[in-house]
């Protein structure tokens, strides 16, 4: 794997992302998006089902929403608190990835987006205990940035920044991602590249409409709602059709753990 490393703050951006996002909505509008496209395709309503990582809470709670029994672990006090404030049905904790507190084999799925592959040294410890904590023959959906384009030109971009250089998360190309999960015994079963007009839309302020205003928190809109100018359209063509894994924002893999 590639360490990416950028000049960042990690403790400022993610208390200025959770003052922005806030809490999301309770459900989605476009199922067809990134991260619930996958999570629905696995998921089963009798399951027992485990976010870890679940952050402003888009996943767990359009699971729960809809009658899926899910809960959730996230190693942010803050985002937990206000998760669970604004919702105290759900079923979300403070928690480590590394060393949960359930026995083995709990869980028929456990969903991970946007975690294992930012823990630097800790990523196979990760790992390990979500398979831990998953029944045989169970499914295991995260989601890990791929060494393309899109990773390369935030890295360029990135080198004008004052902040100090920082880990930034791990990423591999598709192969060597599979082989990755298939060395630690689990079966790659699907994969589909993250795109959406959102991470265009978010990453790329100069390429959305000046007539937007769509906000960024709601996980009920549809993608095409993020509207772009006509740079940013012929951008997301290209993404979409000829550029796919070059410009995606990462994979998501479903992982089988072995019977």
């Amino acid at each position: 794997m590639k360490k990416l490393e950028l000049h960042y703050d990690r403790k400022k951006f993610w208390e200025n992302y959770w003052k922005e996002f806030q809490v999301d909505q309770e459900e989605f509008k476009d199922l067809e998006m990134y991260p619930i496209a996958m999570s629905l395709k696995y998921c089963r309503p009798n399951d027992r089902i485990l976010e870890c990582g679940f952050g402003a809470g888009r996943v767990v709670r359009h699971l729960h929403k809809f009658g899926f029994n899910v809960e959730g672990i996230e190693n942010d006090r803050s985002i937990v608190d206000l998760v669970k404030t604004t919702d105290p049905r759900l079923k979300v904790e403070f928690g480590d990835i590394c060393k949960m507190n359930y026995p083995a084999g709990t869980f028929d799925v456990a969903l991970c987006f946007g975690v294992i592959g930012g823990l630097n040294e800790k990523t196979d410890p990760a790992l390990h205990e979500l398979t831990r904590v998953v029944k045989p023959g169970g499914y295991i959906v995260v989601s890990v940035m791929l060494d393309n384009w899109a990773r390369r030109l935030q890295k360029l971009l990135n080198q004008f920044s004052k902040e100090p250089l920082e880990f930034y998360a791990w990423m591999n190309s598709p192969s060597d991602w599979a082989h990755y999960f298939s060395i630690q015994n689990l079966k790659v079963i699907d994969r589909a590249e993250i795109i959406s007009r959102y991470n265009v839309y978010y990453w790329t302020r100069w390429l959305r409409s000046a007539f937007s205003n769509t906000n960024l928190s709601d996980a009920r809109i549809q993608d095409d709602q993020y509207k772009l100018n006509f740079v940013g359209l012929c951008f997301w063509f290209l993404h979409k059709f000829f550029l796919r894994q070059q410009l995606a924002a990462g994979m998501t893999f479903t992982l089988q753990k072995p019977l």
